[in-house]
């Protein structure tokens, strides 16, 4: 039997940081909505089949590309391609510090292994999440696969003012709360948000108090609407709650992530690869 070998390389450094670009969408200095692989901004006209209402404003959506042209973009763009090429180089400087040639080739495969190691260790932190189950009326399709859509959780979100908000439908958003509610009348509420607008919802639970708790009904009623300086949010054909998340800095994060394993793989498929192979 053949002794083992260890792994000349601290496995730590597969996972360290890259100095990379951000992706576009976190430059674009406008809140967007994605959704189902695209990218939407706010903007004054087309407001007729998809608007977000907010205080006494009313703005249309405008498509702005899909994850997966921005992707292509962000690795052909010549600002980028520098920047990024110089990662490359520091992440192998970094990983191959302290071996030698002829130890790394002692380690049958060493390519391959770490080229697994970096493809599961990415995977597993863009799928921890839950995925979003798709819930609009089909107007609106996914173009094409993209590193983004790895990324489960974020399928249907809106970024505003570097907040992070999940857009609820209001079935969806009731459910948080299900336990607030008798039982028979929690369906009928179902039922109701299913197919209604916010406004109907909202009358509906005020003329029920008695079929809730009561402490739960401002939380409930003004997420989905308290006034007409309420937000309304109507996309797809499906009326959605924005529900805050945090900072959209925590989904940079995550995507970056995401970005930095294909550069990585590159980068040892240019370097390391072909030295040990």
């Amino acid at each position: 039997m053949s002794e083992k070998v260890e792994l000349p390389i601290q496995e730590t450094r597969l996972y360290r940081r890259l100095n990379i670009p951000n992706p576009k969408i976190f430059e674009m200095d406008v809140p967007l909505l994605l959704y189902k692989g695209r990218v939407f901004k706010l903007a004054e006209s087309q407001k007729d089949e998809s608007y977000i209402k907010v205080f006494d404003s009313v703005l249309g959506f405008e498509e702005a590309g899909s994850h997966a042209a921005y992707e292509v973009d962000y690795f052909k763009n010549e600002g980028n391609i520098s920047a990024l090429n110089e990662a490359k180089r520091n992440f192998i400087r970094s990983l191959l510090a302290g071996t030698t040639r002829e130890e790394r080739k002692l380690f049958y495969g060493l390519g391959d292994h770490v080229l697994k190691k970096i493809e599961k260790h990415y995977s597993d932190l863009a799928t921890k999440d839950r995925t979003m189950p798709y819930v609009g009326k089909g107007q609106i399709r996914d173009p094409s696969r993209s590193m983004f859509s790895k990324l489960q959780s974020y399928e249907r979100v809106l970024m505003l003012d570097e907040k992070l908000y999940d857009l609820l439908t209001m079935p969806e958003f009731l459910e948080k709360f299900r336990r607030s509610f008798e039982p028979s009348f929690f369906a009928e509420l179902q039922r109701i948000a299913a197919r209604s607008e916010p406004e109907r919802v909202s009358a509906y639970l005020t003329s029920n108090v008695s079929r809730m708790n009561e402490k739960a009904l401002p939380l409930v009623r003004n997420k989905i609407w308290h006034s007409k300086r309420s937000c309304k949010l109507f996309f797809d054909g499906v009326y959605f709650v924005p529900n805050f998340r945090g900072s959209s800095m925590f989904l940079l994060d995550r995507y970056k992530g995401l970005l930095e394993s294909k550069v990585k793989s590159e980068a040892i498929n240019e370097h390391l690869l072909s030295e040990v192979c």
